[in-house]
């Protein structure tokens, strides 16, 4: 059983990289929600930065409980994927730099803001 914050503010980033021009939107960590707990990867199939989900989540009352899951690619279906680390920020396609380049903030009770 888990406790869920329904006050809690989620960010999504947006990485750019300077050389190739390579985007993603992802939150960058490890994170638990009420639809999951997901984590941003690397699928080394497709090259690309994703959101997989580690654990489905499921309601039983009130309390929310995870399922765990194989990380599997949104893309291609495989489970070929590695945890992308967001403090080097290193670009699947080239190899290059990736730069934050915008932050959104999902506030569950609020709605959403976004910061450019």
């Amino acid at each position: 059983m888990h406790e869920f914050d329904s006050n809690k503010v989620e960010e999504y980033k947006t990485y750019k990289c300077s050389k190739c021009s390579y985007s993603a939107d992802v939150s960058g960590e490890k994170r638990r929600t009420i639809e999951g707990i997901f984590e941003t990867h690397v699928c080394l199939n497709c090259r690309c930065v994703i959101e997989v989900c580690l654990g489905e989540s499921y309601l039983i009352g009130s309390e929310i409980f995870y399922k765990e899951n194989e990380p599997l690619c949104m893309l291609c279906g495989k489970n070929d994927t590695i945890v992308w680390n967001s403090e080097m920020c290193k670009c699947p396609k080239c190899e290059g730099k990736m730069d934050l380049t915008r932050l959104e903030l999902n506030i569950f009770s609020v709605g959403k803001v976004k910061i450019v």
